[in-house]
């Protein structure tokens, strides 16, 4: 009886921080469960290449934008994707409340403000 690749990656990460110890096996297991089986028909979907899935299974640097659109395709948290927080599962109308909010108090920062914010959100984003 074979395993599925992404269990015994993720069983070999086991330990301090779970099975999905990783955002690549985060990745892997979502893709998973929504039953994309080639990284070509997810890269397709997001409109990037194949390679930059690849990367981003292999711990690669993400853009924040490449995440929100990750986590939307997928329907998937982007604190249990980037930091293996809370459930894999998008709660769509908390997420969308929050989003408006945060999306108002960016708005109403000055210019020079909200782009340091965002390349320090994108920092993070890639340093995990």
């Amino acid at each position: 009886m074979s395993m599925d690749p992404v269990q015994v990656a993720a069983t070999s990460a086991e330990g301090l921080y779970g099975a999905y110890a990783t955002r690549g096996l985060r990745l892997s297991k979502a893709m998973s469960v929504r039953g994309i089986t080639k990284i070509s028909v997810l890269a397709k979907q997001l409109n990037v290449s194949e390679s930059a899935v690849s990367r981003w299974r292999n711990e690669g640097p993400m853009t924040l934008q490449n995440v929100v659109a990750l986590c939307v395709e997928l329907s998937m948290s982007a604190d249990w994707l980037l930091f293996g927080i809370g459930d894999m599962e998008l709660n769509t109308a908390c997420a969308i409340t929050t989003f408006t909010s945060v999306s108002k108090h960016l708005r109403a920062l000055p210019s020079p403000v909200r782009e340091s914010l965002l390349t320090f959100l994108e920092t993070l984003v890639k340093t995990h």
